[in-house]
């Protein structure tokens, strides 16, 4: 908004002669000297209006000594306002940005000023005209105000000034702003608003209202060292309008340890469980070491801290030794001072070596493996820990993948690729989660859930609807190849013998060549290389004609020796 500026004060009226006629006719000179004067005055009975565009306020004009000159001849005021207030010389209007209004014998005038729909500080003015004798009457009043005060949208406060008190002294106090706004980002003055500290209702304590939208309270430090989150609350509002939170501390003493922060020796760490590194942070109170000042270490998840200092050394120095566990990644650990609340935080990274490298990284490299080949995702910090904990301890590699391919995750995985794969459509969450309980019971194998999902009527009806489209949809999508033409009149005739399409289809995904291609695919998915013979892969088909499920023969490559080589 753009304040007008109040002009400067008028020029004194000077001296005016009145002649008058005497008894006889004969004139008396009688000089009247007026004394310098300024433009008037100006006045508005309410400080305050609603931004309704509807509600009235009286406007006085006076252009004092002038005004009262004589009873007469006392000019006019143009009234005016600078954001979009309008006038009338009556409660019936017209309202209009300016009205002329004469000035009565008192040198006074009034006029209803109505406000607008819009919430702000509305400056308004009278500019006044010469009388027949008053010729030197003329200028602009000072501005007089009123504000159109909107309903508060908002809340904010400013940090504590200071934001760190000593408990030790009581008296000195944190002073705290909070501004409250409307929708337009006008202030709201006259609200009910309390500050709140660390959420609880009973301590809150009324701010004063200091005019403007603005609002103050003065907060003494705690009876001991914390940190407070302090809230600003509108009551005024429904519901309550709430701040967001600024951090006040209340401290016993200044240990410092950001001037050198936390360091590592050595700086990274392998994750296999064993490796250490050292943590030390030095805290000081000015140029002095802090001795002896209580302090605690925290890590992330995946580290894990032993011998850790409860207190500084003379030198105001503490360690801790942080041990790498399974999983990989940057990790953070934090050193705190409870009496300062002083903390400094620094990350350690945490590899797992080289893929393929027999070292002391391999066992992690092997579960986030196993993670990525199965669920196909980043292995989770506290799996990974749980699983390289579960294989230290003497569980083995066969357990950790079988846990892997029976999962939930896995089975909703495989059974939403089989709607995908089968009908071209993501699984309905009630279909999902039946058919992953087929497989968890171990009543279905993936061979005859698929065999299932080709036999149905979605399945025929993408396929052309005929017997002789689904025949050939079989062969493509099942086998990964066009039909030769005994083969799909063999199909055909069964299908008019009497066989069922689910007959049919389970032929397919449990035959020899489906199997073949599937433990083809084991060996390169889980191996990274073909079978080394036909014996190889005759082997697994076998064992999955004769009830292995594919869940646990996939175990077995991720549980093999070249497997956790090649990890």
């Amino acid at each position: 908004m753009t304040k007008r500026l109040t002009p400067a004060t008028t020029t004194a009226i000077g001296v005016i002669t009145v002649s008058l006629l005497a008894a006889g006719g004969s004139r008396l000179f009688v000089p009247w000297h007026v004394a310098a004067a300024t433009a008037g005055t100006i006045a508005i009975d309410k400080a305050a209006l609603p931004p309704d565009g509807v509600s009235t306020a009286v406007v006085t004009v006076s252009n004092g000594a002038c005004g009262a000159l004589l009873g007469i001849g006392a000019g006019s005021a143009v009234v005016q306002a600078d954001n979009g207030a309008t006038f009338s010389a009556s409660q019936t209007g017209p309202f209009t940005a300016t009205v002329t209004v004469p000035l009565g014998s008192s040198g006074q005038a009034q006029v209803l000023v109505r406000a607008t729909s819009t919430p702000g500080l509305q400056n308004v003015w009278a500019t006044f005209s010469p009388g027949t004798l008053a010729a030197n009457c003329t200028g602009q009043t000072a501005n007089a105000q009123f504000t159109e005060l909107g309903t508060a949208a908002s809340v904010t406060l400013d940090a504590p000034a200071p934001a760190r008190l000593q408990v030790s002294t009581p008296t000195t106090k944190a002073h705290v702003i909070a501004h409250v706004a409307d929708a337009s980002s006008g202030p709201v003055p006259g609200d009910k608003v309390f500050l709140v500290r660390n959420g609880d209702p009973a301590s809150a304590v009324a701010m004063t209202d200091a005019g403007s939208g603005t609002y103050t309270a003065d907060v003494a430090p705690a009876t001991a060292p914390k940190s407070e989150s302090l809230i600003a609350v509108d009551t005024s509002t429904n519901p309550n309008l709430l701040s967001p939170a600024q951090t006040l501390s209340s401290v016993s003493s200044n240990a410092d340890c950001t001037h050198l922060g936390l360091k590592f020796a050595p700086a990274g760490l392998t994750a296999d469980g064993t490796s250490t590194s050292t943590a030390s942070a030095t805290f000081v109170n000015g140029t002095a070491p802090a001795a002896g000042e209580p302090v605690t270490f925290t890590a992330d998840p995946g580290l894990n801290i032993t011998g850790a200092s409860a207190a500084t050394d003379a030198a105001g120095v503490a360690t801790a030794t942080i041990h790498a566990g399974y999983a990989v990644g940057t990790k953070k650990v934090t050193v705190t001072s409870p009496n300062s609340l002083i903390s400094c935080s620094q990350t350690v990274a945490i590899s797992n070596g080289t893929a393929g490298t027999k070292d002391s990284g391999q066992l992690s490299r092997f579960i986030y493996r196993a993670y990525n080949d199965v669920l196909h995702r980043v292995g989770e910090d506290p799996g990974v820990e749980y699983f390289g904990n579960f294989l230290t301890f003497g569980g083995s590699r066969g357990q950790v993948a079988l846990t892997f391919t029976t999962t939930t995750e896995y089975l909703t995985n495989v059974v939403n690729a089989t709607y995908q794969t089968y009908l071209g459509r993501g699984g309905d969450p009630g279909g999902v989660s039946y058919w992953v309980g087929q497989l968890e019971n171990g009543g279905t194998t993936d061979e005859q859930l698929a065999a299932l999902f080709i036999s149905s009527d979605e399945f025929y009806a993408t396929h052309g609807g005929t017997d002789g489209g689904w025949v050939d949809g079989l062969y493509h999508v099942v086998l990964g190849r066009a039909p030769d033409a005994p083969g799909r009149q063999n199909w055909l005739d069964a299908l008019q013998n009497g066989w069922s399409r689910t007959q049919v289809a389970y032929f397919f995904t449990g035959s020899t060549e489906q199997l073949n291609n599937k433990v083809i695919g084991y060996f390169s998915t889980f191996l990274h290389r073909g079978p080394g013979s036909i014996d190889d892969v005759n082997y697994w088909v076998h064992a999955m004609q004769n009830g292995v499920h594919d869940e646990n023969v996939m175990a077995a490559f991720i549980g093999s020796q070249e497997y956790y080589d090649r990890s």
